[in-house]
């Protein structure tokens, strides 16, 4: 093309452009302009530029044109191009004054933008940038009333997570249906480039959702092959779907699938669909239509936790089993309908349950009145069945009942000695718990969120999961020393709560336990425990320093993640393994010591600890470091490696820019490196 020809396609709008692009040269409707050339993408997936004699040359050179395969996405900057390719991969040519084209090691790419001097990258894990882009220097930081997280502010190659975590559970890194593993599959794209699944043993998996659509058709065949499963998390936090239809095919979807989706108004279920896992609805604000198929037996633990816009909830015919918490926070539902031929549940007054009237399922969030009478023939109440209707006030049981009873508008089981609910709406802020009562039921204080401080008697001995969970205004709360068990979540989202010592019998801080304690600044833990949870004190932004006792012996995921003013940790001489993302984001520690039993450090345990400098000494029985496990630690100077390692991944110390590693001639930890192409000094001691 001459340059007349060239000043002529440069004058042209882009609508201009494309039309002629494809028409004369077959390219897909994909052109991108920069300052010294023109770039066009052909509908086979290959890529062309003309423009500055120079550049085009360079283009041309063999080991850049075979990159150039495979494309599906082009963008441009200023004089660069960007392109993805249908394997998740991306590539760039161009000015790279900047690093802009530094992109070539990014993977699971699902889409991508640029412009000026920086190329953007979205990716499973977050936003990647590459070259000259600041983000601001205090961007926004939500906590929404669900606790979701978001944001991190750096410079250069800047990552940030696009899906915020929810405290339910971070996703773990391979979430998949409990008969396959992606790992032994390879992810494939839809011909449209929608969504990513597997095949595993003749059905398709919908793994992951990667476009930008309102409405979203779920396909119901990939090939000759059935669409039977979405995966957990395959539409997490998507938030430009409004209607989803899912077609008959599917039989079952995976916890936390639609969670966080802000804007989903109304979901089409397969009439074929037997069950919902746990929070697969959660926090959907906008959702308010969604009726059950007959074919649905299971509904999961928070299916539709906080849909706020919910209002009619009709249980279908096959419907045989609903998990604690399935409709909390639903404030627009003041009463369920039943189906009379539903052989497994009742609804009476618009509360939910079972056929034989024994067991009280769920009370409506929206229910309007401030008293409930419980009949006497009721002798089980589902965990959470009261939680989070801020109406309610009171909680009376007939006399006659044999198993309950009230006292101060508060639920008791008289055979358990259990303290098992009490009224969200009630307004008092302080409470005492009878002395005599053995312990506190499941969720039994969820979301009382006029509650300040709360005395335990000496009596009680257990919490059970969720306790006190969302007791938004919590401040003070005196433990019994007698206790020997604190359930999972049971002070997770107690924002106010400063400070707390921890029972001298405990011995195990189980998942969640503390996670979004915002402003959780001391915690004394005892002697006797020898496990943390996973996500335990994960968000617990004011948490500065914690001292983990002698015994300890497991520390779980993402257990401290977050946990952003903490600065320095004493990792116990029995534990052996620092799990997934245990200190992500831990962005103000400094030191870390590790004891002498440590083998392995897992996947992005101290990613994003960017002022962590000083670590004395990796003991001599770590032998594996995982991929990200030290991730843009920008500050880290030198790290001696155990002469035995056999595994360090090769982005492990990926953007360490002022990293040295050391380690022995002729050892086990030089080999590592020079395979993984790592930068090392010998040493002779």
């Amino acid at each position: 093309m001459d340059h007349q020809k060239l000043d002529l396609l440069f004058s042209l709008n882009d609508s201009e452009k494309e039309a002629l692009l494809v028409k004369y040269f077959k390219v897909k409707p994909c052109v991108c302009t920069c300052r010294g050339f023109v770039a066009y993408l052909y509908e086979n997936g290959k890529v062309n530029i003309f423009g500055h004699v120079a550049i085009t040359e360079r283009f041309q050179r063999p080991e850049e044109k075979e990159k150039w395969n495979g494309i599906r996405k082009l963008v441009c900057g200023e004089n660069h191009i960007v392109g993805l390719k249908a394997d998740g991969t991306v590539v760039a040519f161009g000015d790279n004054s900047y690093g802009q084209c530094d992109v070539s090691t990014y993977q699971d790419i699902m889409d991508i933008a640029a412009a000026y001097h920086y190329s953007f990258l979205v990716g499973k894990d977050g936003c990647f940038t590459a070259g000259e882009f600041l983000l601001p220097s205090d961007p926004p930081k939500t906590l929404p009333d669900r606790f979701q997280k978001n944001s991190v502010k750096e410079q250069n190659h800047t990552q940030v997570p696009t899906n915020p975590t929810p405290k339910d559970s971070l996703p773990p890194k391979e979430e998949y249906p409990e008969n396959g593993s992606v790992l032994e599959e390879k992810l494939s794209f839809t011909e449209d480039m929608q969504f990513q699944y597997f095949v595993k043993e003749s059905h398709v998996y919908l793994y992951k959702y990667v476009g930008k659509l309102t409405t979203v058709e779920i396909p119901s065949k990939i090939g000759d092959k059935s669409v039977t499963y979405l995966c957990s998390y395959a539409f997490f936090n998507s938030n430009n779907i409004e209607v989803v239809k899912i077609p008959d095919s599917v039989l079952a979807i995976g916890k936390l699938c639609f969670a966080g989706c802000k804007q989903l108004q109304k979901v089409y279920l397969s009439e074929s669909l037997e069950r919902i896992g746990n929070s697969t609805f959660k926090d959907c604000s906008k959702l308010d239509y969604i009726p059950f198929p007959s074919s649905l037996k299971h509904i999961g633990k928070k299916a539709f936790a906080h849909c706020e816009n919910l209002s009619d909830v009709k249980l279908s015919v096959g419907l045989e089993r609903i998990e604690a918490l399935a409709f909390v926070g639903c404030k627009k539902i003041s009463q369920f309908r039943d189906t009379p031929a539903n052989p497994f549940f009742s609804v009476v007054n618009g509360v939910i349950f079972n056929n034989e009237m024994t067991k009280l399922i769920a009370y409506p969030s929206g229910r309007p009145d401030q008293l409930y009478w419980i009949p006497k023939n009721v002798t089980q109440i589902q965990e959470g069945a009261f939680a989070d209707n801020q109406n309610l006030k009171e909680i009376s049981v007939d006399p006659d009942n044999p198993s309950f009873f009230s006292m101060d508008g508060v639920l008791f089981n008289r055979k358990t000695n259990c303290l098992e609910a009490y009224a969200s709406g009630r307004t008092m802020p302080n409470y005492q718990v009878p002395y005599g009562m053995l312990e506190i039921g499941a969720y039994a204080f969820h979301s009382c969120s006029h509650l300040e401080s709360i005395t335990l008697p000496q009596s009680i001995e257990v919490l059970q999961d969720g306790t006190f969970e969302d007791c938004s205004n919590l401040l003070n709360i005196v433990l019994s020393n007698n206790i020997t068990w604190i359930g999972a979540s049971a002070f997770q989202g107690c924002r106010r709560l400063r400070n707390m010592i921890l029972p001298p019998k405990l011995t195990a801080i189980n998942d969640y336990t503390f996670n979004a304690c915002e402003n959780l600044q001391r915690i004394t833990i005892p002697s006797a425990v020898t496990s943390i949870g996973e996500a335990a004190f994960s968000w617990c932004e004011n948490l500065k320093e914690i001292n983990l006792p002698e015994g300890l012996k497991e520390i779980g995921p993402a257990a401290f993640s977050w946990c952003k003013k903490l600065e320095n940790i004493e990792i116990p001489e029995g534990v052996t393994r620092i799990q997934d993302e245990t200190f992500e984001f831990c962005e103000n520690l400094t030191a870390v010591s590790f004891g002498g039993q440590l083998q392995s450090i897992g996947d992005k345990a101290f990613m994003w600890c960017k002022n962590l400098a000083f670590i004395p000494l990796l003991p001599a029985s770590v032998m594996i470091i995982g991929t990200k496990a030290f991730f843009s630690c920008g500050n880290l100077a030198i790290l001696s490696l155990p002469d035995d390692i056999s595994m360090i991944h090769k982005d492990a110390f990926t953007r360490c820019s002022k990293l040295v590693l050391r380690c022995r001639q002729g050892t086990s930890a030089q080999s590592v490196c020079s395979t993984m192409g790592l930068h090392y000094e010998l040493i002779n001691t």
